[in-house]
């Protein structure tokens, strides 16, 4: 028979393996925890960088066509005002 330590050090021995064997799913599922926000962050970077990438063509754009907007407002407005005054003087 198995004297008293060497029972103890199988029981632990048994005790360590089985421990071991339920650390493997949680380390598993951390690890995919890991993996995804790991693919989250990296879209994200992806992402900004193709925003600062395309920045100043996108800014670009936009001014221009801002300026195309305020242009046509300051036109319908002096047209606008030719009308006004072209009713006023008829008045």
């Amino acid at each position: 028979m198995f004297s008293l330590s060497e029972r103890t050090a199988h029981r632990a021995s048994r005790y360590i393996l089985v421990g071991e064997i339920a650390i493997i799913p949680v380390n598993s599922v951390l690890s995919g925890e890991r993996n995804q926000k790991f693919k989250e962050l990296k879209k994200r970077d992806e992402t900004m960088s193709q925003f600062l990438d395309t920045f100043d063509e996108s800014k670009h754009d936009e001014v221009a066509r801002l300026a195309q907007g305020e242009a046509s407002v300051v036109a319908l407005l002096e047209t606008i005002s030719r009308v006004c005054a072209t009713v006023l003087q008829q008045s």
